[in-house]
């Protein structure tokens, strides 16, 4: 079922069209969706036509999301949307027109694993069920001060060097590529090195210095596919 934010396209009156293309130096997929849309009367179809075109204006805005298979969503802007009624068969040809943020898949599942963080290191077994490299978000407060947080997956060695006094909290998002101790950016103190996980079992690997210091970690991810 194709669905965007709450509204359901009809399955058996339904066209997709998916293909990658290159915009923006990115590649991104454009999504042609073409459905027949049909009602009991008049009053139906334009209720059902006005839920669309709220559903369109939400993607728009990113507050919600087009799903081309079950669990699976994609997020982007639409590049043309024409809607023509036929009234009087209270029916309607929809022709959409959408370029997504990148030509991922994302799971509607945000997986969350917490744990301390005790003698400098802590390992967590995790799965992508996906088919691609999922980026993780990492959250990690620390009971004292530390100099330095080392993340490693199966991909990627990535390390914090910077000092996070006791209550701050760090973050690093590889989804966004961004890192923030405390309000502060502090991406220049990373090595880019991004944490990501591979298609199917992992094991991240998270160690602070000094060893002797606790902390609380929070694991963030969402499956990936291409």
């Amino acid at each position: 079922m194709i669905s965007v934010g709450n509204y359901s396209f009809p399955d058996n009156t339904t066209m997709l069209h998916v293909h990658e293309i290159e915009a923006k130096s990115k590649v991104r997929k454009e999504i042609r969706i073409q459905s027949l849309i049909s009602r009991h009367n008049e009053s139906a179809l334009l209720n059902d036509l006005s839920s669309l075109r709220a559903a369109m204006e939400s993607f728009d805005r990113q507050l919600a999301t087009l799903s081309l298979s079950p669990g699976k969503y994609v997020c982007g802007r639409k590049r043309s949307f024409q809607i023509i009624p036929y009234p009087a068969e209270a029916l309607a040809w929809i022709d959409l027109l959408i370029l997504t943020n990148d030509r991922y898949e994302r799971s509607v599942i945000l997986h969350r694993h917490e744990t301390e963080i005790l003698a400098g290191r802590a390992v967590f077994p995790l799965f992508n069920r996906g088919n691609w490299l999922a980026p993780l978000r990492m959250t990690v407060i620390p009971a004292n001060d530390i100099s330095a947080i080392h993340v490693q997956t199966e991909t990627s060695e990535f390390t914090l060097s910077t000092p996070i006094t006791e209550g701050q909290i760090a973050i690093i998002d590889a989804e966004n590529r961004s890192v923030l101790v405390g309000n502060n950016n502090a991406y220049s103190a990373g090595n880019e090195e991004f944490p990501f996980l591979q298609a199917g079992s992992n094991h991240l690997t998270i160690s602070i210095e000094p060893s002797t210091v606790t902390a609380q970690c929070k694991i963030e991810y969402r499956d990936v596919w291409i």
